[in-house]
């Protein structure tokens, strides 16, 4: 098999697991967002001071999301992607970054802030490696502060697992 051949057959493979995390659920399109509107404008985090209180990062921030971005503020929202559990209770998963694809993790490229989505859930969730899955509740948009310590820009909240 040339490597062209291979190259087709992998974008093949990707192309299918793309569709399937994007799949209709039944429910209506006019709540989901995708990664290419979170992370498809360049963004540069303002550089950490430890002088500067956190909450002055807030406007660098503002300043850099478009529009159609800070519009989803306050919405209910429903995103696809992969998680990367960060807080667990019991077993189950009660906070996670949500992030586009499998590489963006530990064996991948660094996401920027911009192409990930900090969810907490209503309920623990069970963690499911390696499949996309979705969820929906109320985005929030803007400085996400975690111990004093800029950790996002996207928050869904109150989320819940759409089945």
């Amino acid at each position: 098999m040339t490597l062209a051949v291979r190259f087709l057959s992998l974008a093949a493979a990707f192309a299918l697991i793309c569709a399937v995390a994007g799949a209709n659920t039944g429910r209506s399109d006019d709540n989901k967002v995708g990664f290419d509107v979170f992370g498809g404008f360049p963004f540069s985090p303002p550089a950490y001071d430890p002088d500067k209180p956190n909450a002055q990062a807030g406007p660098q921030i503002d300043e850099q999301l478009p529009a159609a971005v800070r519009k989803l503020n306050g919405k209910k929202a429903t995103i696809t992607g992969f998680m990367l559990p960060v807080r667990t209770e019991g077993g189950r998963v009660v906070e996670f970054l949500l992030l586009r694809d499998r590489t963006m993790c530990c064996f991948g490229e660094q996401p920027q802030m911009n192409e990930w989505v900090v969810v907490r859930m209503a309920k623990p969730d069970t963690y499911l490696p390696d499949v996309p899955k979705s969820f929906e509740g109320t985005l929030r948009v803007g400085a996400i502060e975690e111990n004093g310590y800029l950790s996002g820009i996207y928050l869904l909240e109150n989320a819940s697992a759409v089945k």
